[in-house]
């Protein structure tokens, strides 16, 4: 028979949606465009329902979800490497902080072989470079270390 635990992990669930849903609707009205604010709108009032959806699917039908904490370390460790990598995306830019954190990221996990080690990370780096960084022109993070020298270079 399954041991069940007592306390209901889905309420924390819940507030964390809760809050996170209404600071991002706050936050569309410093929006200035109305037209620009739907989508986030949307965002937020859908968040919102579905975490209302979970507090009645688990306190009023006593529907919870199982949870299996044996891995928490796992997951400890990856929000270490994920915070590392936005830091290191300020000073190193995107292409060299993403190539670093997925490799990183792959060892860790134990879940790639080299091949895929190597490609993945080089393979991500080129196909933002195409679709944002030439084809929509949107500007990636080149980091504070890095510009200087591409500017040097007359690269950017």
């Amino acid at each position: 028979m399954e041991k069940r635990s007592k306390f209901n992990y889905d309420l924390i669930t819940v507030g964390l949606m809760y809050l996170l849903s209404f600071v991002f609707y706050k936050g569309t009205f410093s929006i200035l465009n109305e037209g620009s604010r739907v989508f986030p709108r949307a965002i937020a009032i859908v968040a919102i329902f579905l975490a209302t959806v979970l507090l009645i699917r688990s306190v009023v039908l006593k529907k919870r979800e199982q949870y299996n904490f044996d891995e928490g370390q796992k997951i400890v460790v990856l929000t270490v490497f994920c915070v590392v990598y936005i830091f290191l995306m300020k000073y190193i830019g995107f292409y060299i902080a993403t190539p670093l954190f997925l490799i990183a990221s792959f060892k860790y996990l134990e879940v790639a072989s080299k091949k895929v080690l190597m490609v993945i990370p080089i393979s991500i780096d080129i196909i933002v470079l195409v679709c944002f960084d030439i084809l929509f022109r949107v500007p990636i993070p080149m980091g504070t270390l890095i510009e200087p020298v591409l500017k040097s270079m007359n690269l950017i």
